[in-house]
């Protein structure tokens, strides 16, 4: 049996209570522990970037496993990587929940643009602006226990 998907995923999740503890000195190690453990799940990462308190990945994720089990997956291999690589000695844990947002072929350059551009962008706004803004964007309900 054959089948077909191109399912794009934008996903942003953030720091145990915004804790600034990614230090852009070491963040590239993460970036390839993700890129590694989505290729493990026959995921694809097109492109991942993080600032000091989250990630933004736009990826494909497999039709075998679910957002919420990658995403899931993900923070936590990550939690326990980033514990024993010394080079983040303020992460302590991802804060709860995430944004997953989805993504149509045509504007992966845009999102990917996007992604790249974080520093750029978090000199001019902050992540709840950023957070908020996307949400609206895509016209989802916001739930205000989601801020800090």
């Amino acid at each position: 049996m054959s089948y077909y998907y191109r399912v794009l995923c934008h996903i942003v999740f953030r720091t145990k209570e915004n804790r600034k503890s990614l230090p852009r000195e070491n963040i590239s190690s993460l970036y390839g522990f993700i890129n590694d453990f989505t290729e493990k799940k026959h995921g694809h990462l097109f492109c991942i970037n993080a600032i000091d308190d989250h990630v933004h990945l736009l990826c494909e994720i497999p039709p075998d496993i679910s957002l919420a089990d990658y995403i899931r997956q993900v923070k936590g291999a990550s939690t326990v990587w980033l514990g024993q690589t010394k080079k983040f000695p303020a992460f302590d844990d991802w804060a709860n929940g995430y944004i997953a947002l989805s993504c149509g072929w045509k504007e992966h350059e845009t999102v990917v643009k996007y992604i790249n551009n974080q520093q750029a962008y978090h000199k001019r706004h902050n992540l709840t602006e950023e957070l908020r803004a996307l949400l609206v964007e895509q016209e989802v309900e916001i739930d205000e226990g989601f801020f800090p």
